[in-house]
């Protein structure tokens, strides 16, 4: 499944990243080539390897698409999601958004993930 309970229970689809809005300005692209679309400033805040990588000359800056491979775009969903708080760190998915949370420099999640009663 694409999206997290969570998400599942709000109303408006853009919540899921899934599709793109008005304020749309990076796409995340999978292996699989699916894709979330998002924007740089959720991601430079979220994550100082995003910032780097959306701040410096590298081809993401330019192209605004970030390639992920060997990512799952249901584990990054749920990491957009925490960040826009509209999900939480649960049992079936805080086993994921570890490894996650260290590579992508995510202080705060991985201490709540370190924190959660599920690990």
């Amino acid at each position: 499944m694409a999206t997290s309970s969570a998400m599942a229970h709000n109303s408006n689809p853009g919540l899921d990243f899934t599709s793109r809005d008005e304020f749309t300005d990076v796409i995340l692209v999978f292996d699989d080539d699916r894709k979330l679309y998002t924007s740089r400033s959720i991601l430079a805040v979220l994550s100082p390897v995003f910032r780097r990588m959306l701040s410096s000359d590298m081809k993401e800056k330019e192209t605004g698409e970030v390639r992920l491979p060997g990512k799952q775009l249901e584990h990054i969903q749920h990491i957009l999601a925490w960040f826009c708080r509209f999900s939480h760190v649960q049992d079936d998915n805080v086993e994921d958004m570890i490894p996650l949370a260290h590579e992508y420099e995510i202080q705060p999640l991985l201490k709540r993930c370190e924190d959660s009663k599920y690990f």
